[in-house]
């Protein structure tokens, strides 16, 4: 595969730099921890309180009070694990010859203090959603204005106080908590295209897909501390527990926010303790218009909606968040009622698929950029072969667990964690493509996708609803065949539309275009040109002159001619 010129220039200014500022002491390294943990707790804010609400309510699903870690409960698609302290018996009922566990409550010790239902409930986790369509593109427009860094700080700064204010609202009254998560849903909007845009001031295209897969995977980091460890927060004896789920990850967020404004700049031109030779190796390598003001600078929308790289962009977006939102929400109600098989009944287990993201998405990051180094393949060519990779193995697995039955249920398990571990790889295709086709507008871009991704979160359920009202195997087969089928398409469409170089319309001074092919010479012109070299030769002989032409002669050449004519060349 050829190697672009920015390929080759970009290898060859790490080569001399990498010696002096090695990217794992480097302060764009720097930003990857502190953005990883950022992204860690901004994860965890935004589902404290579907951890929580299982605490708070008087009467949960299933009449159960309170977890320990034998069981879990799943509200708007996040998954609440217990405590461990045994407050709840298991079961066991057999059901079609298949064993199933169910979870009793005859050991409750306290019961929550609010009395919110179903209804309510629904209400409440899913207001955050109004907020956080709305913010997207502003998002992004703001961090190309302001700075990506002062853009994400103050979305969680925003986030981390109405956190602190949930267990205040919450015994006041419900809208209160309404109100509280459509302003959370709006600063959390923020927080991916203003990354974004910081990203592609910092990070250089052979850094880009290590970089941000490790920053993203924190993510999966919070839901992972979130289902271990909300629980255990729960049982504390102090102001009936679950308020401290909201005061310590508030708090400990608040920690964060205070690193994050101390060692983190907008781009590398600001910061004032970065050794000159990263800046000159960052700043040569990436386009100078990126680092250019965007006050004055005028948005391409047209050039935007009509990008085929953009729209590849957008149709992976959403077909994966379509199964993302399906796994999250619907196979555990599958496995449920289908395999009879709780796969949220211990708290290890339910945090198991993202334990195996969390390393296989960082690792699809260092393989990609270790591609595009060598010089194996091109940006482009890589995100598509990764993307490729994390649409095409989910399908299959998708389809697989659709056909397991309640006897191989531990192949299931097996199955659900193959399906999100290779999804996450995607961390390193279409998710962070938008720096690589516009670095002046990839916040905007990210914010365009993402608010069309969002929209199958909220469609997903109600369709598999509709779907699986009897909960048969068949029905649900038909909604496996359906996120294979949109994995399928998303990836044929990808392969054709994207692109992993800067679109000219993203840059503010596009490159001249090439000059003109010549014409090929006709068989004419090839006659006439053979005559004039004929014509040529033969004029060497008579002294240079041939039809009137002239060539060049040399200095003994002229001074013959001189002396036999008399007068000089």
């Amino acid at each position: 595969m050829e190697k672009t010129e920015e390929d080759r220039k970009s290898k060859s200014m790490s080569e001399e730099v990498i010696s002096d500022v090695p990217w794992y002491k480097s302060c764009r390294f720097v930003l990857a921890i502190i953005s990883a943990f950022g992204y860690t707790f901004f994860y965890i804010l935004r589902i404290d309180l579907s951890m929580a609400i299982v605490c708070m309510i008087k009467d949960p699903v299933n009449s159960v009070d309170r977890l320990d870690n034998h069981s879990t409960w799943t509200q708007q698609g996040l998954t609440v694990t217990g405590n461990g302290s045994g407050w709840t018996d298991n079961i066991p009922t057999e059901t079609d010859g298949c064993i199933e566990t169910a979870t009793g409550s005859n050991r409750s010790r306290s019961t929550g203090e609010l009395e919110w239902n179903k209804e309510l409930r629904g209400y409440v986790l899913g207001s955050f959603f109004y907020g956080y369509l709305v913010t997207q593109v502003p998002g992004g427009w703001l961090a190309s204005r302001y700075g990506g860094k002062h853009v994400f700080g103050g979305g969680v700064l925003v986030t981390l106080i109405a956190t602190l204010l949930v267990p205040v609202a919450a015994r006041a009254h419900a809208s209160w908590v309404i109100a509280l998560r459509v302003v959370m849903g709006l600063a959390c909007g923020v927080g991916f295209p203003a990354t974004h845009h910081l990203y592609s001031l910092w990070v250089p295209p052979l850094e880009r897909s290590k970089t941000m897969t490790f920053s993203y995977a924190g993510t999966m980091l919070g839901t992972i501390v979130a289902l271990l460890f909300s629980g255990l927060l729960c049982d504390v004896e102090l102001d009936n527990g679950w308020p401290l789920i909201f005061y310590v990850y508030g708090g400990v967020t608040f920690i964060w926010w205070i690193f994050w404004n101390l060692l983190v700049y907008n781009s590398p031109l600001e910061h004032p303790r970065i050794d000159p030779a990263e800046r000159r190796y960052i700043t040569s390598l990436i386009d100078p218009s990126v680092y250019e003001s965007h006050k004055e600078s005028d948005i391409p929308w047209r050039s935007i909606i009509t990008s085929g790289p953009m729209w590849a962009i957008i149709v992976a977006h959403c077909c994966n968040n379509w199964t993302n939102y399906t796994i999250l929400v619907c196979v555990p109600m599958y496995m449920k009622e289908v395999l009879k098989f709780d796969v949220k009944q211990n708290g290890a287990l339910s945090a198991l698929p993202y334990v195996f993201a969390y390393f296989i998405s960082i690792a699809s990051g260092l393989i990609a950029d270790l591609l595009v180094a060598r010089g194996i393949f091109s940006i482009k060519v890589t995100r598509k072969i990764v993307q490729s990779v994390s649409s095409t193995v989910p399908a299959l697995t998708l389809i697989g667990l659709g056909y397991v039955d309640c006897g191989m249920r531990h192949l299931a398990v097996v199955l659900l964690c193959l399906t999100v571990a290779i999804s996450s790889c995607c961390r390193a295709g279409f998710l962070i493509n938008h720096v690589d086709i516009a670095p002046r507008h990839s916040g905007i871009l990210f914010g365009i996708s993402n608010t069309g991704a969002t929209v199958p979160g909220i469609l997903a359920p109600i369709v598999v609803g509709l779907l699986t009202k009897h909960g048969s195997r068949e029905e649900w087969l038909m909604v496996f065949y359906i996120c294979a089928g949109l994995f399928a398409f998303s990836t044929v469409f990808y392969a054709v539309f994207a692109d992993g170089e800067p679109q000219q319309w993203s840059l503010k001074h596009p490159p001249p275009p090439p000059p003109p092919t010549p014409p090929p010479p006709t068989t004419a012109n090839n006659a006439a040109m053979d005559a004039s070299r004929s014509a040529d030769n033969a004029g060497v002989e008579l002294g240079g002159y041939s039809n009137g032409g002239l060539r060049d002669i040399t200095d003994d050449e002229q001074d013959s001619v001189a002396g036999t004519t008399g007068t000089p060349l």
